[in-house]
């Protein structure tokens, strides 16, 4: 006779200050499903500045004023900090049977969430997609935390942090996990042909100015450069500007048919420096297309092989970039065959069922506990 699990019931509530959509926030709606195909019982809302980002979970509006937004140190951070406490306290008020905080981003922007849980007395599970600052409240944040889970490229910044603590093995609840895509939104295979598609938000580091440079340094046929881009919003990072005006460019703000654009495209450039992770190339790889990657050492240079399912060049240098371009616009049958290995390795390796399989387990896990210590 199989004994069944207890139901377990309550809400957990996300907690999400970026203003902007971006790879994380996919991510983390990604493994909210899953965790809902386990306890259905449970529900999810979010606490965010940017409900357009999570059209399809419950979401709440997170109000800032204007005075505290970009407040990233001194006196303003923690100002802004204890508005956002206060906020996350009145939603649990209004919600009630709140079990657990998701703090999305990572300890130094999810701060709030850890004074919230105290007067909660409610788990937190910490998400960390970039690399972490090495400050004190961000250490003592951590050390607090129920669950940790962190994308492998951030191990680094985490080993700085931890020796803060006076540690220098990782704790038994900090566990690495790998992003992967749902079945039911799986990108839409390519169509192919030439055109080549960027895809990332402004800000100065996901490399804008590389891409167009080099796109106009092709002289003969050269091929339609699309570029979707999310324009970041309180935020004091260096942004990059959109040049509409560029020939042979079609630009597209925030499109909410990127699915489509993708799958009238042949190849993906990714132009991010020291990209943690990138969301967008793995969507890219997933339908079909030829992805070409800077050799920087980030995850995909790490998992990706230069002629078997990807195209490399230089990082940051646009004549590289322009002769790789060059190149795959001169082979389409080049295109094509590196776009079907790399879906080919989408498939095998960055399923969502798979991925976040040991993710969903420890949280599951941590939900159906009785007692906790925060």
């Amino acid at each position: 006779m199989t004994t069944q699990m207890k139901p377990v019931t309550g809400k957990i509530v996300v907690v999400d200050p970026i203003p902007f959509r971006g790879g994380s926030k996919v991510a983390t709606e990604v493994l909210l499903d899953e965790l809902a195909k386990r306890m259905p019982e449970m529900t999810f809302h979010v606490l965010t500045q940017d409900p357009a980002s999570w059209a399809h979970c419950r979401h709440h509006k997170l109000w800032v004023p204007p005075f505290l937004k970009g407040r990233e140190s001194g006196l303003g951070y923690l100002l802004k900090q204890g508005w956002q406490s206060m906020a996350i306290l009145w939603l649990a008020w209004r919600l009630g049977a709140v079990k657990c905080l998701l703090a999305a981003s990572g300890p130094g922007v999810d701060l709030c969430c850890y004074w919230a849980a105290r007067w909660l007395q409610c788990r937190v599970v910490q998400m960390i997609h970039g690399p972490v600052g090495c400050s004190g409240l961000s250490a003592r944040a951590l050390q607090r935390a129920n669950l940790v889970f962190y994308l492998e490229s951030t191990r680094r910044s985490l080993e700085a942090l931890i020796l803060r603590l006076g540690v220098t093995d990782f704790p038994s609840h900090w566990k690495s996990f790998i992003n992967g895509l749902s079945d039911v939104d799986w990108p839409t295979t390519t169509s192919g042909g030439a055109r080549i598609l960027w895809a990332a938000s402004l800000l100065k580091w996901k490399g804008l100015e590389t891409i167009l440079a080099a796109h106009q340094q092709i002289s003969s046929c050269r091929p339609e450069l699309i570029v979707c881009y999310l324009q970041p919003m309180g935020t004091r990072l260096p942004c990059s500007q959109p040049q509409p005006q560029l020939p042979d460019t079609r630009w597209y703000s925030s499109p909410d048919n990127l699915d489509e654009i993708r799958s009238q495209c042949g190849i993906f450039v990714s132009t991010s420096h020291q990209e943690p992770f990138g969301l967008s190339i793995l969507e890219a790889m997933a339908a079909g297309l030829c992805v070409v990657i800077p050799t920087d050492g980030a995850w995909w240079d790490q998992h990706l092989i230069d002629g078997v399912n990807c195209c490399k060049y230089h990082p940051n240098d646009s004549d590289d970039l322009a002769r790789v371009l060059v190149a795959l616009n001169a082979m389409p049958d080049v295109v094509i065959r590196l776009g079907r290995n790399a879906q080919l390795h989408a498939t095998t390796h960055y399923k969502a069922v798979d991925t976040y399989q040991g993710t969903a387990d420890l949280w599951e896990a941590l939900l159906r506990e009785d007692k906790f210590i925060l």
